[in-house]
């Protein structure tokens, strides 16, 4: 059997999302494979630019990793 060393799941907290972590880390359990988590976020005041959002910026993507954290914490 082919070894599987790398699995990519796209999270966006939906059931479907949930889901489909759930059986990759099932997965990469199996095969001893890195499981890698993707997820995106909103552009905030509909911009990337601009130093003045810097630190917001900053802090939005700091609350939003945490979410997820304890999101697939749950999930274990």
């Amino acid at each position: 059997m082919k070894q599987i060393k790398n699995i990519l799941v796209p999270y966006d907290g939906s059931n479907c999302s949930k889901h489909a972590f759930k059986l990759a880390l099932d997965m990469a359990q199996k095969f001893h494979s890195k499981l890698i988590l993707v997820s995106c976020i909103e552009k905030i005041n509909d911009s990337w630019f601009g130093h003045e959002h810097l630190p917001f910026y900053q802090k939005e993507v700091k609350k939003f990793k945490e979410k997820i954290k304890k999101e697939i914490t749950l999930i274990f």
